[in-house]
């Protein structure tokens, strides 16, 4: 039996979807559905097949221990080819939405369109790279329309995020922001603040999912659950900057600082709500205090 006849499982994280693909690109054939292992009962149960079900899937893939994501490098072959692809690829899964099935079979038409542009299949040659960005923009095919549309609205909320969090130091001089974003962009916005911060601390927590991106004085960033990152970032007798879900007090004086300070450039002349909601959702007015 072909290995992708049926659901094909991964472990749920990016380098596990990547190696799907690698594992597909290997076998000549995408997968008939992808899956993250937590709807592996999901899957079986909606299964019209009977009895022997559980032996007719596949194992669950694994990420492979490789920088490059994958098998046989098959991250850095698609960004090579196309950095649009493995920019969609990687917004696509960090949507959390169920289209696993359609980021590979997207990233597959790429890597095939490549191969196909270049007699020689020479991957890094100019053709193979033309026939792929050709691909990955090709919105007349459906599962490249679903992933690029996905991965614009991803996109859209992590620009949005980096110019609408509001960082406090706290007691502790820790900078610490909150936020609950559709979907899960706390990766994607490292880089970002790491430079924006230098070498001050600071803290970024996801309220919606429990989770915090935080960054010592002098570490690297890295992603936690909020509990766990809140003791690595806080000795014991420290005040619970980091508790979920605390938020400033009246009192704060930051928050009186962003308060004055949007009141004194604020032109009432030049006001227009509508394109304020368009550019500032009202999902993210809870954590502005110039909104309070």
């Amino acid at each position: 039996m072909n290995e992708f006849s049926g659901p094909v499982f991964y472990d749920g994280t990016l380098e596990g979807l990547f190696s799907v693909l690698g594992r597909a690109w290997k076998h000549g054939r995408a997968p008939a559905a992808v899956l993250p292992r937590y709807r592996r009962n999901e899957a079986m149960q909606d299964s019209p097949v009977e009895g022997s079900l559980f032996q007719s899937l596949p194992d669950e893939v694994p990420a492979e221990e490789t920088e490059s994501g994958g098998e046989n490098g098959v991250g850095e072959v698609l960004f090579e080819l196309s950095c649009t692809a493995h920019e969609a690829f990687v917004c696509g899964w960090m949507s959390e939405l169920p289209i696993e099935t359609e980021i590979i079979r997207y990233a597959f038409g790429v890597l095939s369109a490549a191969r196909a542009a270049d007699p020689y299949h020479r991957t890094g040659s100019q053709q193979a790279r033309e026939g792929a960005e050709r691909a990955s923009r090709n919105r007349l095919d459906p599962d490249a329309r679903t992933v690029l549309e996905t991965a614009f609205k991803v996109g859209r909320e992590i620009d949005r995020l980096k110019g609408l969090l509001r960082f406090s130091p706290g007691d502790t001089g820790v900078y610490t922001a909150r936020c609950s974003p559709d979907y899960f962009v706390l990766p994607a916005l490292a880089d970002h603040f790491c430079r924006r911060f230098a070498g001050s601390p600071w803290a970024l927590i996801d309220e919606k999912r429990r989770l915090v991106l935080l960054r010592p004085a002098g570490g690297e960033a890295c992603l936690l659950p909020l509990d766990e990152g809140q003791a690595r970032l806080y000795p014991p007798e420290s005040p619970p900057c980091l508790a979920f879900p605390g938020r400033a007090g009246e009192n704060d004086p930051w928050e009186h600082l962003w308060k004055h300070y949007f009141k004194t450039i604020n032109n009432p002349a030049r006001e227009n709500p509508c394109l304020q909601r368009r550019f500032m959702p009202r999902r993210y007015w809870k954590y502005l205090p110039e909104k309070q």
